[in-house]
């Protein structure tokens, strides 16, 4: 679903709401363990929302917007890999569009804190003995015993972007 609403006939004008979106629905037996889920690694839904505001007579614009998307989990014989974000990414702008002839716009991003979250849940067996440094590993199966699981998060603060564009 794509959609722009142009403000001007309730008398903000100059101003625009731009909105899209995709949701998706999937299902399969798992060959493997023949549980109904999701195709691997398959879009559950994006979104992407931004007002934008051209003040009439002049050259500033200002605006906002927010983002945001989902997967499902990616499966492979021997694993689980899962991301998550932990927040929409948003920002807010400010924009001349004529500055020596150039466009600058001041962006702010990540208004609400958007983390990521990785999980991989690997299985089969370790071998060898607890504290040794060379320890190997031998690949299972999903529907065998989880062998380690590694668990990465980041958070992010405030993006600052400067951006000009035009012909130099």
């Amino acid at each position: 679903m794509v959609t722009s609403i142009l403000f001007d006939p309730i008398g903000w004008n100059g101003a625009k709401l731009d909105v899209e979106g995709e949701l998706r629905k999937s299902s399969l037996r798992d060959p493997l363990t023949g549980i109904h889920r999701r195709i691997s690694d398959d879009k559950i839904f994006t979104y992407e929302a931004t007002l934008r505001h051209d003040i009439p007579g002049s050259n500033w614009a200002w605006g906002a917007g927010v983002e945001d998307f989902r997967y499902s989990d990616f499966l492979r014989l021997d694993q689980i890999t899962r991301f998550r974000t932990g927040a929409p990414y948003s920002w807010i702008f400010v924009e001349h569009k004529n500055v020596f002839g150039l466009t600058v716009q001041a962006n702010l991003g990540n208004l609400f804190g958007r983390s990521e979250n990785f999980t991989r849940t690997a299985f089969g067996d370790l071998l060898g003995q607890p504290g040794d440094l060379d320890r190997g590993f031998m690949r299972g199966r999903r529907n065998g015993p989880v062998a380690f699981v590694e668990d990465r998060s980041r958070e992010f603060g405030l993006i600052y972007r400067l951006t000009v564009s035009g012909s130099f």
